[in-house]
């Protein structure tokens, strides 16, 4: 008995979903996010966020 690669059992998953995306109604935000194209470059969206999770990391030295 022989396994697939791993690499063809991913795609085949992500294909599947993908199918299932566009089954839904044109309005399910699933669809929405499909069919949503990024106007700002991901990487200032990332930087934001891990900025902000490093601020919450850091401890308040005006805590009384």
């Amino acid at each position: 008995m022989q396994t697939a690669p791993i690499q063809l059992k991913v795609r085949e998953q992500r294909l599947r979903w993908y199918g299932h995306g566009l089954r839904r109604p044109q309005d399910h935000p699933v669809r929405t996010a499909m069919d949503f194209e990024a106007q700002e470059k991901i990487t200032a969206l990332i930087v934001k966020s891990n900025n902000r999770r490093l601020h919450q990391k850091l401890p308040r030295s005006d805590a009384a």
